[in-house]
Order: structure tokens, then sequence, then C-alpha cells
């Protein structure tokens, strides 16, 4: 590496807004971090809550991307700018849109400017679950079962949601000649370029079940038995994905002088947000991180050879080659709904608060304070559930109230539910030969809510590090860019010199363990009473 290149640029594509950090290479030092949120999304358009349909605007994302770096640099003189060496990009996903031959979104382009079909269908649209549905019982009985690695295709992913828009929308199918990741995108993006030329390997293989067992992606049979657009789209994926820590190129050199920043910019590779906080956090094998924000996604890595220990996993998560940490399988689990199930109540409570207030907080405070909530039990499946045994079909639940159930109460329950959610989820990876010795917790619950942590570690038994850098995503994002760059020779060297590493530990509460063990068990004679048949 150049002498004179310090700094790397991480950028972190959320569900609400884009974040990015200048982060030093010698250390992880986070020198400064903004984000931008976006102006449509913040507006609710294009979307429809009863429908499951959530859509973002490309353009979204790239004025907050240009508005975000712009701000991020504002501050800093040519010293430091000149000595920024690379990019690295994470984004929500499966976040997916239609695009021409150029790599350009359609909904980019004057005709489709305003069409929701031709937007990014974001992670948490629903609409597609009949094609899902369809995913899986043709992959039950095919000769090649493409989902053995992942578990039950999710409405959340790439095939389903395009089977779905060429139905809905035929117009799109016939304008479109790929779909492309958001994070693979932003790629194309920084790069600039006609053609699509970077593939992300940690979105293709979870979202678009890509497996060397499967000599790539599903085959052009299965698709074409699933659906023709989808076959058609895999058509013209010729790219072969690529690790997060790939050199894609250069910044493109337009946005290089508008920002300032030197030619020689590298542009690493791409992942999911939640796998690149994984990678900020310091993940490795034996430590579950978690990212705890509106959903929540918990990661673990799983040597090569090992799978084959597993065969119940897919109940309870996900396998993908290369996806966190090259040289593992990725293991991704999560839940659909965690903050968002807290928030659900707090605006249900708020209004009645007079002036408008953060409840959050509070309710917390009363959770320390009161064992009322331990009589109801409540059922976390509030956008339907991820892991395990992904549905879209189940449905949240308040159960055992009676007359003095309070709020208190209520909010205790919805607390232990998705704590007792996650406490499954790790349940069904240790039984499945996965050694979880620590957990690290990411993300705003982690940080603002001691109580809940607390509570985790007891429901857990096992040890919490709470960590407090707020931007693991855009600090694991600049790890790709600085492993591009040739700073560090993989991905384990940059953690050791950049990932986070204070935190606010927790260890188990020795009594209240088998106490919180006969709750976790009423909240599964619960859960398995109410699955749909």
């Amino acid at each position: 590496m150049e002498a004179d290149k310090l700094y790397g640029i991480g950028v972190d594509f959320g569900t609400d807004s884009v974040r990015a950090s200048l982060v030093a290479y010698t250390d992880g030092k986070v020198l400064a971090s903004t984000s931008v949120e976006y102006p449509r999304w913040k507006q609710e358009l294009y979307c429809e809550s009863s429908i499951a349909q959530f859509r973002q605007h490309p353009l979204d994302y790239q004025e907050s991307l240009i508005l975000t770096l712009k701000n991020l640099l504002s501050p800093f003189d040519n010293t430091v700018r000149s000595a920024v060496g690379s990019i690295g990009v994470g984004a929500t996903g499966s976040t997916v849109a239609p695009v021409n031959e150029t790599g350009t979104p359609l909904a980019m382009l004057p005709s489709f400017m305003d069409d929701p079909a031709a937007m990014f269908h974001l992670w948490k649209d629903h609409t597609s679950s009949e094609e899902a549905s369809s995913f899986n019982t043709l992959a039950g009985t095919f000769k090649e079962n493409y989902t053995r690695f992942q578990g039950r295709y999710s409405s959340e992913w790439f095939w389903a949601k395009i089977a779905h828009t060429g139905k809905q929308a035929p117009h799109i199918k016939e304008a479109s000649n790929s779909w492309i990741e958001l994070c693979d995108w932003i790629i194309h993006l920084l790069v600039g370029g006609d053609t699509i030329t970077y593939r992300s390997k940690c979105a293709a293989t979870h979202k678009a079940l890509w497996n060397s067992n499967f000599g790539g992606l599903p085959s052009k049979e299965f698709l074409r038995a699933f659906d023709s657009y989808a076959a058609s789209v895999r058509e013209n994926y010729t790219q072969r994905p690529e690790a997060s820590t790939a050199k894609t190129g250069m910044l493109n050199k337009s946005w290089a002088s508008f920002f300032e920043l030197p030619e020689d910019v590298i542009i690493g590779g791409s992942s999911l947000d939640a796998h690149a906080g994984a990678v900020g956090a310091g993940i490795k094998e034996g430590t579950l991180v978690s990212v705890l924000g509106t959903s929540a996604v918990h990661m673990t890595l799983l040597p090569y050879g090992k799978e084959t220990q597993t065969e119940n996993l897919t109940r309870f998560a996900g396998l993908a080659e290369d996806s966190i940490i090259p040289g593992f399988w990725g293991v991704e689990s999560g839940q659909a709904a965690f903050g968002d199930v807290l928030s659900w109540f707090s605006r249900l409570l708020s209004t009645f608060v007079e002036p408008k207030e953060e409840l959050l907080p509070r309710l917390d405070k009363l959770l320390e304070h009161t064992k009322k909530e331990y009589e109801v039990t409540a059922l976390e499946w509030f956008n339907g559930r991820r892991y395990p045994d992904t549905s879209d079909a189940v449905r949240g639940a308040l159960l055992s109230l009676d007359l003095s159930t309070d709020a208190a109460s209520i909010y205790g329950a919805l607390s232990n539910a998705i704590l007792f959610g996650l406490k499954r989820i790790v349940q069904g990876m240790q039984e499945s030969s996965i050694s979880i010795e620590q957990v690290r917790v990411t993300g705003g619950i982690a940080r603002k809510s001691p109580v809940l942590m607390q509570r985790l570690s007891t429901i857990l038994n096992l040890p919490i590090l709470a960590l407090m850098e707020k931007e693991t995503c855009a600090l694991g994002a600049a790890m790709y860019g600085a492993v591009a760059k040739g700073r560090f020779a993989d991905l384990g060297k940059a953690q050791e010199a950049m990932a986070a590493k204070e935190g606010i530990p927790y260890t188990p509460i020795e009594e209240d363990v088998p106490f919180y063990a006969e709750r976790y068990l009423e909240y599964l004679r619960y859960a398995l009473a109410l699955e749909p048949v």
C-alpha cells in the first residue's frame, strides 16, 4: 500500500437511510460518520403496507449517497481526501430491481419513473409469497433440491420477486434485461460503465442460491419449470459472483472530481448490510453476531467440511459459501421483526401521551421494577417469520390476557418474545453442532437498552458484548475496501486491526436462568400450537 493512503470509506444502505464512515486503516478509528434519509421513502411513496408492498426509488439511493459522501468529506481538506484509498459497500437484501442492458434500473428511465414495479423491491416486500411457495414445492420434487443449503425459499428473495413481477407487470418483463441487488448496483454506480461487471457472492449465495455444489445458480431446467421470466434473467446473469473483498475497479472520474477524491480510489466489493456489520463486529468461529434493529440478523461461521453435521440446520439458518468471511460457510438466520415489535407498541401508547415523547426508555425502566409481564405470553411474528421454518403466514399474538393486564405486562411479554425467538434460533444452531461460545450484539437496541441485553444474556445463558460502535456495518464495508486495496491480506487480518472492540459486557444472572427457561417453554408451547397447519 502507498504510504499516503491512510483511510477507507464504508457505505451502508439501510432500510431508512444511507450511512457512511471515514475509517483509519491502522486501527479502525472512525474519524467521521454521517447519514441521509431517503426522501421518497420517508414520504411512504410507492408502498402499500396492507399487501406488504415496500418499494424504494433508485433516485433515493443515488441522491442520498451523493449527499452523504459530500457531508462526510466536507470537514476535511485535501490532505485527508488525498489519503482516501478505498470504498466498500453494504446494503439491505434481497433488495432488487429490474435493469436494462446497461445495468440502469428501469425506474431511472422517464417511462418508468413512477412505476413501483420498476423500482427496488425492498427486502421486507412480501408480495411474492405465492411464488416463494411454488419455488419450495418444485424444489422438494426436483432431482436437485436447490434449497438444501438455505432452507425454505422466502418471498423476500431474488427469484420469487422476479417471478411475481413478471406475472403482475408484463411490461417490466419485456423492458428488462436482468435484475440486480442493491449492493451490486451501488458498485456499478461508483465504478461506472455500460454493463454490470460485479455480482456480490454474499447476495448471490444467500438470495439467488448460487452454490458451487450446483455448479452456480439453480439450473436453466429448474428455473424454466418455476417461471419463464426467472429463467430468462438467469440467461443474462453471466457474471460469476465475487467476494466482498474483490477489487471491482476505480472510482469513476466524474465522481472523483465531484468529491475531490483522487482517481486511484479503489472500489472494493459489497455484501448484505448485516454481513458487513458482522465483519465490523469481529465475527469468528464460535462467536454469534446479532444485528438488532427493526429486524434482526444472527450470524456465525462454519468451517468447510462440517456442513455434513448440520442436517437440520436449515430449519433455523441458511448456509452460504464465502458470504461473510471468505473461506467459511456463512451461517445466517434472522427475525423479520425485532425492534419493530417494540416500536409498534410504543406507537400505540404514544397516541395518548402528551407531549409526544420517547416511550421505549420509559417502558424499559418498567421492566426493571415489575414482574407482572410474566403473566402474559407473546409471539413476535408481526411481520411473518424468517426462521425457524420461514413463513409469511404466521402472525403475532398476545396470550393469557385478563382484566388486570397493563402496559408493563404487555411490553414485558413482547420483549420476552423477541428474545425467546432469538433463543429458539440459537438452540437450533447448537443442536446442529454449531458451537456458540459468546454473542456480540450491535445496533440501536444493543446500545440503548441495557435491561434487554441483560435479559438476553440470561435467557441465552451466554456472555454478551454489546458493542458501542454505532456504524459496524459501515466499518465492515470499509474493511472490504481495505483488503481490495491491499492493506490487508484478508478480512481476518483486517478485523484484527479494524474491528469494533469496545462494548458493555453482560453475563447471565444465574438465579434467573431457571425462571426464564420455564417461560421459554411456555413460549414454545404457544408457538407450536399456533403454527399454521
